[in-house]
């Protein structure tokens, strides 16, 4: 029986490259053409999202095949030359099945499509594996399915896919425009503040000296309240200004991943936009950020906006002049 097994394993070991080898191809190639059809305007982020999560879904797969592979060598051959070919296999497996894939889909990438064919007619062999997967997705679907989601909520698959698409997305995409600011200048009067904060509701300000592009720092609203209710006592109170913040600035280039990630290291939920002149573009809030995973969030101040963009009977449009041209 060792005997037998020893004289498959080659064999099974050959198979398993050769299926990563595939997956592996199969995977950098959709990246490449898919990075190409974005560039004409061709494919959506939502679509190569999803082609990723079905190629990770396959590598899981291949990995648990690789490691079962050299547990299985490991156990036949413990000492001797059974060492070396553990190492001989994690080596080529390295190299056969991600490396030389990945170098080939970068320069070759129209190659794809065979590689897929070649992939799915092997498919066969690995049908076994691809059962439990999929009894596996069943069961976690239904426990997912199971948790409370608001009434027009994502799916579950749809916030993954919106997780996947924060390291592509940048923030010049989701970020307030700098027309649509509401802001003070730091001249004005309190009287003048308090107006502008009950009227837009909003609990932080931007607060600028003379012009938007020279941003002095971010009121809170909080930091107001203490002088709604002094009446006449306001005059004892510090004056308005000096509860301005300090505020964060970041390109517009600079991804929404990363910039999760310093709202949560730095505890702040708002950061002024700037472009490559350094003058204002925009700002960025962690709720634009969370919306694009969870979807639209709505608050007890927010009104129902119009659609930014209208279809009409006679085929006919009306895009509002914000909406970025890959959501056309």
């Amino acid at each position: 029986m060792t005997a037998l097994l020893q004289a498959g394993l080659p064999v099974l070991a050959g198979l398993t490259m050769l299926w990563a080898g595939l997956v592996a191809l199969a995977g950098e190639g959709d990246g490449e053409l898919g990075a190409r059809a974005m560039a004409r305007g061709q494919l959506t982020d939502g679509v190569s999202a999803d082609r990723i999560l079905h190629i990770i879904h396959l590598a899981s797969l291949t990995l648990a095949a690789l490691l079962a592979g050299v547990v299985t060598a490991w156990w036949l051959f413990p000492t001797g030359l059974g060492m070396v070919r553990v190492v001989l296999v994690i080596v080529l497996v390295w190299v056969l099945g991600d490396l030389a894939p990945r170098l080939l889909a970068l320069l070759a990438p129209e190659v794809v499509p065979i590689v897929r064919r070649i992939a799915l007619a092997s498919a066969p062999l690995f049908a076994p594996l691809l059962w439990m997967a999929r009894r596996l997705d069943r069961s976690q679907g239904a426990i997912v399915a199971g948790a409370v989601l608001r009434p027009g909520g994502l799916t579950p698959r749809e916030m993954a896919l919106g997780v996947f698409s924060l390291a592509e997305m940048i923030i010049s995409e989701v970020m307030t425009p700098r027309i649509d600011i509401v802001a003070v200048d730091v001249s004005d009067g309190e009287d003048e503040v308090v107006r502008v904060l009950r009227q837009s509701e909003h609990a932080r300000l931007l607060v600028y000296d003379g012009h938007p592009d020279a941003v002095v720092g971010v009121l809170h609203a909080k930091d107001m309240l203490p002088r709604l209710g002094a009446g006449s006592g306001r005059e004892s109170l510090p004056q308005w200004q000096s509860l301005i913040r300090p505020a964060a600035f970041i390109p517009e280039a600079k991804s929404l991943e990363r910039q999760l990630r310093d709202f949560q290291r730095g505890r702040g939920h708002l950061a002024v936009v700037v472009d490559e002149y350094g003058g204002t573009a925009g700002l960025v809030t962690l709720e634009d950020i969370l919306e694009q995973i969870v979807g639209e969030i709505q608050d007890e101040h927010d009104v129902d906006e119009v659609e930014p963009v209208q279809h009409h009977a006679d085929g006919h449009l009306t895009v509002q002049g914000g909406v970025a041209l890959v959501d056309l």
